[in-house]
C-alpha cells in the first residue's frame, strides 16, 4: 500500500528493489499493474514472502472461491480485511457483522488461510474494536499500531490486552506536531514521537512473527522513505 503509485507501473521492478533493501516479505494490497499468476512469478524471483493480503469484506462475500484462488496463486495463507465501515460495528449492527465474518473464518479456514483484521483510529471509539473482537473470537489482529496512538490510547497496552490474537502488526510513526488529521504524512520509522522500540519489544514478547513498514503518505520519496525505514529498524 505503502508503495502503491509505483506498484500500478511497475509492481515487479518495485518488488526486486524492496528485496534488495533487505525486507523479507511483503504484504499485498492489490497487484499493481500484474495479476495473480505474474505477481507469483515475481514475488518467487526476488525471494520474498507474501505476509498477507488486504481484501475488503464486501469482495470476501461476493466472490470467496475467486479470492482463495489467487491467494493459493500467489503463496499466502492470511487474507486481511483492511477496515469494515463504523455503522457496522455499532451495537445494533454488531451481530449482523459478526455473523458475516465468523461464517468467512469457518470457510477460509477449510482452505487453509487465515483471517485477520485491520484497524484504523475508529475502532478505538465507542468501543467498536473490543466489541468486534467480543463477536468474532477467532478472528485475528493486524494492528496498526499508529491509528491505535491517533486514537489516543497505547499500542503496547492494546498489544498485551490482545497477545493472543495479533499476528501482525503495522509499523509507522508520527509527526510530532498538534492538531494531528488523518491527511497528515508518516515520518520515517524512528524519527517521529511513537515509541517504536518499545512495541518492537512488545511484538518479540508476544513472538508476533511480522511487523509491516507502512506509510499512509511518506513525507519524501517513497522508496527512499521506506528505505531509510527499515535501516533505523534494523538499528533498532
Amino acid at each position: 500500500y505503502t508503495l502503491r503509485e509505483l506498484t500500478e507501473k511497475d509492481m515487479a521492478g518495485v518488488l526486486q528493489k524492496v528485496a534488495a533493501m533487505g525486507f523479507e516479505g511483503v504484504e499485498l494490497a492489490g497487484f499493481g499493474n500484474l495479476n495473480a499468476d505474474t505477481f507469483a512469478q515475481a514475488v518467487k524471483e526476488c525471494g520474498l514472502t507474501v505476509i498477507s493480503a488486504h481484501i475488503g469484506i464486501d469482495d470476501l462475500l461476493d466472490d470467496l472461491d475467486g479470492c482463495v484462488w489467487w491467494a493459493s496463486v500467489i503463496g499466502t495463507k492470511r487474507l486481511t480485511i483492511p477496515g469494515i465501515h463504523p455503522e457496522d460495528l455499532e451495537e445494533d449492527k454488531i451481530e449482523e457483522t459478526a455473523s458475516k465474518v465468523n461464517d468467512l473464518i469457518i470457510k477460509l479456514k477449510f482452505a487453509g488461510i487465515s483471517l485477520s483484521y485491520h484497524n484504523h483510529d475508529f475502532e478505538f471509539e465507542n468501543g467498536r474494536f473490543d466489541r468486534l473482537m467480543e463477536h468474532c473470537p477467532d478472528l485475528k489482529i493486524e494492528l496498526d499500531t499508529y491509528w491505535v496512538k491517533y486514537a489516543k490510547a497505547d499500542p503496547v497496552q492494546i498489544m498485551k490486552k490482545y497477545a493472543r490474537r495479533i499476528v501482525l502488526i503495522h509499523l509507522k510513526d508520527m509527526l510530532d506536531k498538534k492538531d494531528l488529521t488523518h491527511d497528515d504524512p508518516n515520518p520515517v520509522l524512528m524519527t517521529g514521537k511513537i515509541n517504536v522500540k518499545a512495541i518492537l519489544r512488545q511484538a518479540e514478547n508476544a513472538n508476533i512473527p511480522w511487523g509491516i513498514v507502512e506509510m499512509d503518505r511518506t513525507e519524501g520519496d517513497s522508496l527512499e522513505d521506506v528505505a531509510a525505514s527499515i535501516v533505523n529498524l534494523k538499528k533498532a
